[in-house]
């Protein structure tokens, strides 16, 4: 990890000595929007001579809303970006209180802010009651215009409604990279081992707004490695009654002990929905023309 991540929950406490410019904005699917204002914020730091800056916001209090993606999964996007700095934002009272100006002020006095960029829908401050216009009367601003495909504006909400639609083309288009998901691998009940077909169980959290059970063509990123593999997401409706929602990956040709290590899980296309089988005679027989069609895809697509 290059860049330097601001944690405490409150602003004041954190200071940066270097002059820089920082990317505003409600930052959590990163889709082709949100990259033009990267962009434009590492290009004026790359430019000018200053530090890059980003804030992030952090779910906080009793009723966080679903995230597009974990705040790990969003950081370490961003230091591989190139930020300088990132500022993690939590949404505590204390933190959505500060009026914009507040806001602002806190910024350019201990994270060196002497530029801005943002969208041109941007607010901020106590209520969102702060807009670009605003913010443009006093500082140096850098207004990103809005991205729109046939004519609709490219947002986190339009990017969620899709993830849950599960249309990985679409998501593809709004992303400009294939939808993923980002966890730990830990132990699971066993049961692929058992059927024949080792899975890496993926623990991704709580709160993220999640795609359509199924199984699913994947590429498993491990250690900036891609594996070709399979993914089953569900409940398990053969086995088990209200299970947990889970996610299996088998990959292909592979045998190695990756328990623990963070993995990210690429999406390419669905297979089938989720069903239940009689007996799991019939689930590994299934199972087993997942895997085929699996590797036969792999073999026509060359990615």
């Amino acid at each position: 990890m290059k860049a330097h991540i601001f944690t405490n929950d409150t602003l004041n406490n954190n200071i940066y000595e270097k002059d820089s410019v920082i990317a505003l904005g409600s930052f959590y699917s990163f889709h082709i929007g949100h990259q033009e204002i990267f962009k434009n914020t590492l290009k004026i730091a790359s430019e000018k001579k200053l530090s890059s800056g980003i804030i992030l916001f952090n779910e906080k209090g009793l009723f966080p809303k679903k995230e597009t993606y974990s705040l790990n999964w969003r950081v370490n996007y961003l230091d591989k970006l190139g930020f300088d700095f990132v500022i993690i934002f939590d949404k505590t009272i204390n933190n959505m209180s500060l009026e914009g100006n507040e806001f602002i002020k806190i910024l350019s006095k201990n994270y060196g802010a002497k530029e801005y960029v943002c969208g041109n829908d941007f607010s901020f401050g106590k209520n969102r009651k702060w807009n670009t216009s605003m913010l443009m009367q006093k500082h140096s601003v850098k207004i990103v215009p809005t991205v729109k495909i046939d004519n609709v504006k490219v947002a986190t909400t339009l990017v969620n409604e899709v993830i849950e639609r599960g249309d990985l083309e679409l998501l593809k288009v709004l992303l400009d990279r294939s939808y993923s998901v980002y966890g730990n691998v830990v132990h699971g009940e066993g049961n692929g081992a058992k059927f024949g077909f080792k899975t890496a169980n993926i623990d991704l959290g709580n709160n993220l707004v999640e795609i359509p059970d199924g199984v699913y063509i994947t590429y498993l990123k491990i250690e900036d490695k891609l594996y070709p593999s399979v993914t089953s997401v569900g409940k398990k409706p053969t086995i088990h009654k209200n299970y947990k929602k889970t996610y299996e990956t088998h990959i292909l040709n592979f045998n190695k002990n990756i328990y623990s290590k963070n993995v990210e899980c690429f999406f390419l296309k669905k297979i089938r929905d989720q069903e239940r089988y009689e007996s799991i005679a019939e689930l590994i027989k299934q199972i087993r023309k997942d895997k085929d069609f699996t590797i036969d895809w792999f073999i026509n697509n060359k990615l």
